[in-house]
């Protein structure tokens, strides 16, 4: 039975699905149900606890404690109301992405929270009056920018988790269905030659030997009923599997490959955490010390840059025997002395102690944050990159086995049908005018039992042949000097095909084949379909690619819009990677892209010194 590469084909569509501008892509992530998550409670809480002693504006000295209960509330009120988007994301975005939900739920959560908290202020005289303008005008950029992160970086991670998962899956099926091909095929020519020998022996037990007239008419049914049907079937009708294994549903994060991914690199990001910083700090500066504000944050992202690039210039001589804890505590540790040259400009620039100890550690905290969940994104983003392009190409070898194994299929049937119709069918014809030739004639040499062994060990033999090779060398030569003759005088079939080239393809059993078939049903649709009177063929390998391009030109009639797929249309979806059939000025052109397999001569591919 014919494989499909389906899975393969629905990996590519869906790798291919997934591309678009950024900006779309981007909000297509936003609107999912995974964009709201623990992930992103749990950077509320670790953004918003220490940005509050930082930015809050209120003496909290000697009621510190009372002071952290407000602001958890706050993070509470936040996280209750993240649930409800996540709720409303789960009813409502399941099958179409609602990026309007999540962005909604992070502005509500921002302004309900902050609302309440300053009232809160107010109502425990942490505050004389109602700073709500200024609350949100210093919260709403910089913690919207980093629940947004969170949002991607889930995303990205959860993306890069599910392909891999599709990935070790593809991998898995490439490598059983290179293990086991030679096995399906010799099982699927065992079973074909067993169903074969049954249909022939069921009708050869009606043969008695002692009725010559009768068993000849046994013969000739034998002929007409079985072998013709079978052999017919075997050359034209090539069943194909449509069930395709599934492909692995939604994978759980794999959060320990994505901080590997990342640590395993150059983590210190000196543009995107800089930018980071810059626009969760902007608002609270600029707002509250004006000029000296807005230079404290220039002074804060050009320090940081600097610091970041030197860190990463360090990194890169780190030993690989470095465990990946302790790469981590050394990643995390680096944000210390950053944070302490920082917000000492920020200090004496803007006169606000940044260096106070519960600030410094606040900002500290902040910076960690902000950091680990750009450097995250960025990683899950490569990872996710790379594993893309690992599941392309290994979907593309998937669909170049399942093209070679098809074809040895191909050729596994005609091989048989073609020894169905001749050998097999030249014995029992044989034996059938040996019966008609014993009835009419009067000398009896063996008796009926005995003759009718003779028939049967004659048959017998004949399937005996089934047994043999089924897979001939294709000769490409031969075929296209074949085809020029048999359409001389009717069509003038021209064909471009180097020697190296020629001599590539034909160490290819499969690729020489998949060539000639396609070869003969372009040409043939070319005659049948559109009257041609010129046909122009032209194939090339590309080494490179490692595959054969493939270009049939005619002056046939025009395509019909739209055009209805058919037999040959399947014919070029079985064995092709890629193919196309288009008007191209007055000509008719059919391309198509086959697959070279791991056969193909090495030494013909390789360009000569």
């Amino acid at each position: 039975m014919f494989l499909e590469w389906r899975q393969s084909d629905g990996i590519l569509q869906k790798l291919a699905s997934r591309r678009g501008s950024p900006m779309k892509t981007l909000l297509h992530r936003l609107g999912r149900p995974d964009a709201i998550s623990w992930v992103t409670g749990l950077v509320a809480l670790v953004l918003m606890v220490p940005s509050t002693f930082i930015s809050a504006l209120v003496d909290f000295t000697g009621r510190e404690g009372e002071f952290l209960l407000l602001v958890l509330l706050r993070v509470g009120v936040m996280i209750a109301i993240f649930a409800l988007g996540k709720a409303a994301l789960l009813a409502f975005a399941k099958n179409r992405p609602k990026p309007v939900i999540t962005l909604a739920t992070f502005f509500a959560a921002i302004v309900v929270a902050t609302t309440i908290f300053d009232l809160l202020l107010v109502g425990t005289g942490f505050a004389e009056e109602s700073m709500l303008s200024r609350r949100l005008r210093t919260t709403l950029l910089g913690t919207s920018t980093a629940l947004i992160l969170s949002s991607l970086l889930v995303s990205y991670a959860r993306d890069f988790s599910r392909q891999n998962s599709e990935l070790v899956a593809a991998l898995a099926e490439l490598q059983q269905s290179k293990e086991t091909a030679g096995e399906r095929i010799l099982a699927r020519k065992a079973e074909l030659i067993t169903n074969i020998r049954e249909s022939i022996n069921a009708e050869l037990q009606k043969f008695g030997g002692a009725n010559p007239v009768a068993d000849s008419k046994v013969m000739q049914n034998l002929i007409d009923d079985v072998v013709r049907p079978l052999s017919y079937s075997l050359n034209r009708d090539f069943p194909v599997d449509r069930e395709a294994p599934p492909l692995p549903k939604d994978a759980s994060i794999d959060w320990t490959a994505v901080v590997r991914g990342a640590l395993g690199g150059n983590p210190f990001r000196w543009v995107a955490f800089p930018i980071g910083m810059g626009l969760i700090s902007a608002a609270f500066l600029v707002l509250n010390f004006g000029i000296p504000g807005a230079l404290g944050t220039l002074a804060l992202v050009g320090l940081s840059m600097l610091m970041m690039r030197g860190f990463g210039a360090v990194w890169q001589f780190l030993p690989e025997r470095v465990s990946m804890f302790t790469r981590g505590l050394l990643f995390t540790v680096a944000h210390v002395p950053m944070s302490l040259v920082s917000t000492g400009v920020v200090t004496v620039i803007t006169g606000f102690n940044v260096l106070e100890p519960i600030r410094f550690w606040s900002f500290v905290a902040i910076s960690t944050l902000i950091s680990w969940t750009v450097t995250l994104v960025v990683a899950a983003l490569r990872l996710l990159s790379e594993t893309n392009a690992e599941l392309t190409q290994t979907a593309e070898d998937l669909k170049r086995e399942v093209i070679a194994i098809n074809n040895s299929y191909r050729q596994l049937h005609k091989g048989i049908s073609r020894l169905l119709h001749g050998p097999v069918q030249e014995a029992i014809t044989s034996s059938m005018l040996r019966l008609q030739a014993q009835a009419e004639s009067v000398d009896t040499a063996l008796d009926a039992s005995a003759y009718a062994e003779v028939i049967r060990a004659r048959v017998t033999a004949a399937l005996e042949l089934l047994n043999a090779p089924a897979f001939p060398t294709t000769d490409l030569g031969k075929m296209f000097a074949d085809l020029e003759e048999l359409w001389s005088g009717v069509v003038n079939v021209t064909y471009s095909l180097s020697d190296k080239d020629l001599t590539v393809i034909g160490s290819d059993r499969s690729a020489a084949y998949a060539v000639a078939e396609l070869v003969r049903e372009a040409c043939s649709n070319a005659t049948r379909h559109g009257n041609a009177r010129r046909i122009d063929i032209s194939v090339k390998v590309l080494p490179k690619e490692r595959a054969i391009h493939l270009v049939v030109d005619n002056d046939g009639a025009p395509l019909a819009l739209p055009s209805k797929p058919g037999i040959g249309s399947q014919l070029f979806e079985e064995q092709t990677l890629s193919w196309s059939r288009k008007q191209v000025g007055r000509k008719v052109r059919v391309t198509a892209r086959l697959p070279l397999s791991a056969t193909a001569d090495e030494s013909a591919l390789s360009p000569k010194l």
